[in-house]
């Protein structure tokens, strides 16, 4: 697993839209969740940070803003959804993970 530096790609951001993150991102390719109130819904982790986290949703689905995101692992981090394409989805962390423990 390589941890990389990104800024937005350059084929759906103009140059004036561009910003540095704040956080380093560490690409993934797992199996995550997005879990409800009253339903988990299936998702791959494509990236993640201390500041957020990219997911790709199984079953297109409608979020709402506030959401819990559990990890591969087990942790758990209440997100806030930033941005929404269809399925590809974008959060920001809204504290610390939590362990399943």
């Amino acid at each position: 697993m390589t941890r990389e530096q990104s800024g937005a790609p350059k084929t759906t951001h103009s140059e004036s839209d561009w910003r540095p993150r704040r956080h380093r991102r560490c690409r993934m390719f797992k199996a995550a969740h997005v879990i409800l109130d009253d339903a988990a819904h299936d998702c791959v982790l494509l990236d993640v940070s201390a500041g957020g986290a990219q997911v790709y949703l199984v079953a297109r689905v409608e979020l709402p803003d506030l959401v819990t995101l559990l990890l591969p692992g087990g942790e758990s981090r209440a997100m806030r959804r930033c941005w929404q394409r269809g399925s590809h989805i974008g959060f920001e962390a809204l504290g610390d993970a939590v362990s399943a423990s």
